[in-house]
């Protein structure tokens, strides 16, 4: 999906948008970006419309941190955008991900008033008749919606989530320039088709417009409540669907502490040490068990209820990992408990999807790694950090992981940092383990393995029945000598280009030799007609010959050089 450049020229609003774009970038130090992606060319927004402001940058200020201020100057859309990019370690440098994960979302409220009329208009009835109450001012704000507590008619408590008015207009506005933005980058700087900015927009595209809209944020809802029902230290609140539209979350409003807040916890008489191991519990329930999982346990987003039990919030990201993809973390994980490098290595490349000849390479890297913490005790473990320098080999070796696994990575690195703060001693290492071993015993159950080998031999059935024909067709080609082998070469294109350009300039050199010896002969011999005593078929011989040296001379400059 490639916009066309162009477009951002047809309305003002996208130009007036892309001026103050341009502007933060330039306003933060990265006034190389107007000239490095030629943006005064295509786009022209150079000084003869927009006066700029001076390229300046704090100097005891470092260029991630730069980035990050310019993000949350720009709003919803680059908030968002820096967040997920933020959550893949294989596409930025360690200090680029770690100041991004500093991005913050808050923003001062919008009137109550707009709020309002939001629900008035997705709804069809004025707040006062949908609701007994409703709060006029907002318990929290971010950039894309506001929350309310409110009370039904029913008096049930709920929390109404409300978009911001026109945050879906200005995130299409902003689609259109960052992907304009992705083309140009892959264009004009050297390597960066390796990372694939337009497959990274497409993907952020698709994620930012499931968030915008707040009924699949409640199904996503109802499918953990129906998941994990079996589970009851963890509880998801109710979504009242008659109040929820796709610019409208209504959910029970949940009274509960922070898990951050350390002093109400205590208070409550709960022991946090359990509140840690029971949000380990949680996420390893999510991730081996349902397959899909909170990707954001930041603490923001957990609650502790009075009866000890966890509650998420905000599920407009979430992961999800294949039955595949689960059986390949779990042979990752008996690896590292085996201190098994092969095992590691031949899983990664099965993730990767890659050929299997670096297979050894990166043993060796894995068992490095291991050896690293060969010493360690389970105690003083730190799987995050383990998880991390894993992460860097991978993108070391560049392979290329599935979405869902980075993002359960950073969500099992994320959840230990929060269950160390309730816990200094928690040990991640032993919480996954029981699931570990759930995880192992199902996939060696007899009905298990009966059904993969029946999968396997329907996948194996259809080859089996076509291989006779096929065997047969090839042998009658070989027999009547009518079989063809193709070859495609690959990355040839710009040598013959360069050697059809020599050879035409070599032709053209040739002529060039020929006209001017041709000419001096007729000249030395006199031939009639004459002009001043000059045979004038030598003097038009002369003329072409100077006129194809000069298209020769120029051809050679105009290529810069490119004759070497």
């Amino acid at each position: 999906m490639i916009r066309n450049i162009r477009r951002l020229g047809k309305t003002y609003r996208n130009v007036n948008r892309f001026r103050e774009i341009l502007g933060v970038f330039v306003k933060h130090g990265f006034g190389d970006l107007s000239d490095i992606l030629h943006l005064d060319k295509y786009l022209d927004l150079g000084t003869k419309y927009f006066r700029l402001p001076p390229r300046t940058a704090s100097a005891h200020v470092t260029r991630p941190e730069r980035f990050r201020t310019a993000l949350e100057e720009l709003g919803p859309t680059f908030i968002k955008l820096g967040q997920m990019v933020g959550n893949r370690p294989d596409l930025l440098a360690p200090e680029w991900a770690a100041e991004l994960e500093k991005l913050q979302d808050a923003v001062p409220p919008f009137p109550s008033a707009e709020a309002k009329a939001v629900v008035a208009a997705q709804f069809g009835k004025p707040v006062e008749t949908l609701f007994r109450s409703f709060g006029e001012l907002p318990i929290a704000s971010a950039s894309m919606a506001q929350v309310y507590k409110a009370e039904l008619l029913s008096g049930e408590k709920v929390a109404v989530k409300v978009q911001r008015p026109g945050i879906e207009d200005l995130v299409k506005v902003d689609l259109e320039i960052i992907f304009h933005l992705a083309f140009l980058l892959e264009k004009y700087v050297q390597g960066m088709d390796i990372l694939n900015p337009m497959a990274i927009c497409e993907e952020f595209e698709r994620t930012i417009v499931k968030e915008l809209d707040f009924s699949l944020e409640a199904s996503q809802m109802e499918r953990f409540a129906q998941a994990s029902a079996d589970l009851a230290i963890f509880y998801v609140p109710k979504v009242h669907r008659a109040f929820t539209s796709r610019m409208v979350l209504t959910i029970e409003f949940i009274d509960g502490f922070k898990v951050s807040n350390l002093e109400s916890i205590r208070h409550a008489g709960m022991d946090p040490s359990r509140i840690a191991g029971d949000l380990s519990q949680v996420l390893m329930h999510q991730v081996f068990n349902q397959g899909f999982f909170h990707a954001d346990p930041h603490p923001g987003n957990i609650l502790v209820m009075p009866d000890r039990t966890i509650c998420f919030l905000d599920y407009g990201m979430v992961g999800s990992l294949s039955p595949t993809h689960r059986d390949r973390l779990l042979d990752i994980l008996v690896g590292v408990a085996d201190q098994d490098a092969g095992r590691i290595a031949k899983t990664l490349i099965q993730l990767a999807y890659q050929p299997s000849d670096i297979v050894e390479d990166l043993e060796y890297q894995v068992s490095g790694l291991l050896e690293a913490y060969s010493f360690v005790t389970l105690k003083d473990f730190r799987i995050g950090e383990f998880l991390n320098r894993l992460i860097r080999l991978i993108i070391s070796n560049r392979l290329r992981m599935p979405p869902g696994f980075y993002l359960m990575l950073k969500a099992v690195v994320t959840l230990e940092g929060v269950s160390r703060r309730l816990d200094p001693g928690f040990d991640m290492v032993e919480s996954i383990k029981p699931f570990a071993k759930k995880a192992m015993r199902e996939r060696l159950r007899p009905d298990r393995l009966a059904k993969d080998m029946y999968f396997g031999a329907m996948d194996l059935t259809p080859m089996l029945k076509e291989f006779p024909a096929q065997a047969r067709d090839i042998l009658g080609l070989i027999k009547r000598g009518k079989l063809r082998i193709e070859f495609q070469h690959q990355g040839l294109e710009p040598i013959l280009k360069t050697h059809e350009r020599m050879m035409t300039r070599m032709v053209f050199a040739l002529v060039l030799a020929s006209l001017i010896i041709g000419s001096s002969l007729v000249v030395l011999s006199g031939i009639p007609p004459k002009w001043y005593g000059i045979p004038v078929i030598g003097v038009a011989g002369f003329l072409s010959a100077a006129f194809v040296g000069f298209w020769l001379l120029v051809s050679i400059i105009l290529r810069k050089g490119s004759w070497k």
